[in-house]
């Protein structure tokens, strides 16, 4: 047993010098009884120094300092206590975080420097702060929900845009604001986006504090913390409604355009068919001319229901042999898509290679083949028609309506039709212009990211 009491102050300073935090313990007349090489680094002064030794006197704190007042404190009245103090310059001016306990009759500090992580701390709030104030002042409308979907915080522009008072929009106070009829699919592409950890987009409408109903778009993208874990989503919100009152606008009179533009297309079909009529033309000239005008008349609905974007290749090619079946006609090609006027010529183009095929070629036979297809190149594909199993073919002897127009293709496509009047069957090569996919406008297409639309 009097060995164990022996070892003990041996075991105390063996347990003092393994900790990383500075560890002092005094006796009841402020004398060194302990100190650990952290400490020895803070009052710059070695261990043996300082054992023995009053503390207020070697170390350069004074008993009154902040340090000193809690260490006779606690002494006093023996009860733990801990407060953040800064050292004197002297000493380096770092920022401690003490704890001080009775020991014996005596007491004991454990000081850890917090000076980089409260400076930390402070450049994470200046930094908050500063992205805060952005936010408030930015022109967009943002916001930004925790988890479990409720807002924590908007911006001042996203109150205008709802025309409520920022704190009554937290939480779910921005639900008053939905249209109630679109309340439950706004909640379910939320509750997908917040489930899948996934974007939401929504288009729907909302009342303002006006009273008008306008239509609001909303985008949000997930956030994560510094762990990977979801911790809600950040978003925008813009007030559509004159931008989609304008589209319909538009689209109305893109549709009666259109109208009018079909309907002249039929009245210049029926004035032409008389006219040739009372000039006793051929009836062979009179069916061909509607035949044209007719297949001008289709490409311009292709276009027209693409509302002037473009249209994909295979639909113009499959619209021009739709009345021959798949037996007797393939076509092979990637999607490709083309701008109104080339495919318009197209159109024509392929209109002319089909009654050339019906009246002498591959389709004016039953075992006869037509073979299209194209390949891409650079910013073009080359579309090839290829005829097999007709008629021997052999070049004609004279240039007729057909041939000028394929000759003519360099006006809308850049370079004219290759044609080659093997005795096997005809082949054209059409070298045609192509342009990137437009962008869907179908918001639904989202659904599988947490995204929808109403309205």
């Amino acid at each position: 047993m009097i060995q164990a009491k022996a070892q003990q102050p041996a075991e105390a300073h063996d347990i003092a010098v393994g900790l990383t935090d500075a560890f002092l313990s005094f006796d009841s007349e402020w004398r060194i009884v302990e100190c650990n090489p952290a400490a020895e680094r803070i009052v710059r002064c070695p261990r043996e120094k300082l054992q023995g030794r009053n503390f207020w006197r070697v170390s350069g704190v004074a008993a009154h300092s902040p340090l000193g007042i809690l260490c006779h404190r606690v002494a006093r009245t023996r009860r733990n206590e801990e407060a953040e103090m800064a050292l004197p310059a002297r000493l380096g001016g770092r920022l401690m975080l003490v704890t001080v306990f009775p020991v014996g009759a005596g007491v004991a500090a454990f000081c850890r420097d917090i000076t980089e992580q409260r400076r930390a701390e402070t450049a994470m709030a200046e930094s908050a702060t500063w992205y805060r104030g952005l936010a408030d002042d930015s022109p967009a409308a943002s916001w930004v929900s925790d988890a479990q979907g409720r807002i924590e915080f908007v911006n001042q522009a996203m109150a205008d845009t709802l025309g409520r008072p920022r704190q009554d929009l937290l939480g779910d106070g921005w639900m008053q604001s939905i249209d109630p009829d679109e309340t439950e699919g706004l909640l379910a592409a939320r509750e997908n986006a917040r489930r899948s950890h996934s974007p939401m987009r929504y288009e729907g409408h909302f009342h303002h504090s006006d009273g008008s109903r306008r239509v609001i778009e909303l985008y949000a993208r997930p956030r994560f913390n510094h762990r990977g874990e979801f911790v809600g989503h950040l978003g925008t919100a813009a007030d559509v409604t004159d931008l989609r009152d304008f589209q319909r606008r538009q689209q109305l009179i893109v549709n009666e355009l259109n109208h009018r533009v079909k309907n002249t297309l039929v009245s210049i079909q029926s004035v032409v068919a008389q006219t040739l009529r009372e000039c006793k033309v051929p009836r062979e000239a009179n069916d061909l001319v509607s035949e044209r005008l007719a297949a001008y008349a289709v490409a311009h609905d292709l276009v027209t229901r693409e509302s002037w974007e473009g249209v994909e290749l295979s639909e113009i090619v499959r619209t021009a042999l739709a009345s021959y079946g798949s037996s007797r006609v393939m076509i092979v090609g990637e999607p490709a898509w083309l701008d109104p006027n080339v495919a318009l010529a197209v159109a024509m183009a392929m209109h002319e290679l089909v009654t050339n095929a019906a009246k002498y070629g591959a389709l004016s036979t039953a075992g006869g083949r037509v073979l299209i297809t194209w390949a891409p190149g650079d910013r073009k594909v080359v579309l090839n028609w290829r005829e097999c199993g007709g008629l021997p073919v052999k070049e004609p002897s004279r240039t007729g309506f057909g041939m000028r127009l394929l000759g003519g293709l360099v006006a809308d496509l850049g370079a004219p039709a290759k044609v080659n009047f093997s005795p096997a069957g005809l082949h054209c090569a059409i070298d045609v212009p192509v342009k990137e996919a437009p962008p869907p406008v179908d918001l639904r297409k989202y659904g599988t990211e947490g995204m929808a639309r109403r309205g």
